[in-house]
Formats: C-alpha cells, structure tokens, sequence
C-alpha cells in the first residue's frame, strides 16, 4: 500500500535506505554541538548539495511516516485477517483503535493519542448513556403499565365505571366519560 512520492518531489527516486537516514536525521535531539531535527536534517541535505526549505522537508516527513504506516498497516492486516477471520465491524475497530494509538506514540504525538483515547472514551460513556436511558425507558413502560392494570381494577370496581362500561356508548364517549368519572381536570387542557 506504499505510495510513489510525486515526480517533482527532491526525494524521488532515492533508495530507501537514504529516505531512511535524511528521515533519522530529523530525529536527532539537539545538543550543545547539534542543532538537531529538522534544521540539523536540512542542514546535512545542504551539505550534500540539496537545497531544501522547511516546508518541502515537512512534506517529505508526511509523506516518510505515511508509507512506514501504511507499509506495517498491510502486515497488520494480514495478521488481523489470519487471526480474526469472523471479526466483527466493532472487533476490527478495536484493532484499529489500537494501531492508531501505537502509531501516535511511535511518533511522539500525545495530541493524537489523547485524541484517539477521548474517542474511546466519549464512545463508552455514549453507550453506557444510551443503555441507562434504555433502562430507564423499559422501568418507567413496566411502571405505566402497573399503574394502568391498578386503575383498571380500581375503576372495575367503581360501579360509576361499571355503568360507563356496560353503556352502548362508543369507545371513544366511554373514554371520555370515564375520563371525567376518574379525574377532577379532565379535559381542562
């Protein structure tokens, strides 16, 4: 899954093992004789003749951490499928939680590591809401209900609503005079 760096880029068709030494070079801490990272990298390309200004080494960054990704993303793929091969859409990503995390820490970016941990996070706090409010709503159904079969015996044994019931009336003048029957404010609204 490694991609071609465009043709006009200064790194185009270098062997790896150079892409993979500018890329190091970006990487050394500074010191008191090293001015380190990205200046000591731009530094070192000048002395071999190559003229580079940041902003075309930051794309040459990208461009190295996108294909060493992606490069251990296909092993890992392989291995996932090999392992997993009933996985789930939440299982795979899971995994996918993980690589990001892995990723993010290999290259020293605790932003996007947080941010993939707050993912998580609100992710679980999102079902764990839904599934109270689920719980909730399935409580307060069994409540009504129980409340509903209590009115109903309490009515059946009102003879007011004995009459209400027995009438020739139709369901809907039966609710309305059952309505009055049970509740001072009915139809005040």
């Amino acid at each position: 899954m490694r991609k071609e760096p465009r043709k006009d880029a200064w790194w185009f068709g270098m062997p790896e093992e150079r892409l993979d030494q500018i890329y190091k070079w970006s990487l050394v801490k500074p010191s008191e004789t090293c001015v380190g990272g990205v200046q000591f990298a731009l530094d070192q390309l000048a002395a071999d003749g190559l003229k580079i200004v940041d902003a075309q080494f930051s794309r040459f960054r990208s461009f190295y951490r996108a294909n060493c990704f992606w490069g251990s993303l296909g092993g890992l793929i392989s291995a996932v499928q090999e392992k997993m091969p009933n996985a789930t859409p939440e299982e795979l990503a899971k995994v996918g939680d993980v690589v990001m995390m892995a990723k993010a820490l290999s290259e020293e970016n605790t932003s996007d590591y947080v941010s993939v941990r707050s993912v998580e996070q609100a992710e679980r706090s999102g079902k764990t809401k839904a599934r109270q409010k689920d719980e909730e709503i399935g409580l307060r159904r069994i409540k009504e209900q129980r409340d509903t079969c209590k009115l109903f015996l309490k009515w059946a044994e009102d003879e007011k609503a004995k009459s209400v019931l027995a009438s020739g009336a139709t369901n809907s003048e039966k609710i309305e005079a059952l309505g009055r029957a049970m509740f001072p404010d009915w139809g005040e609204e």
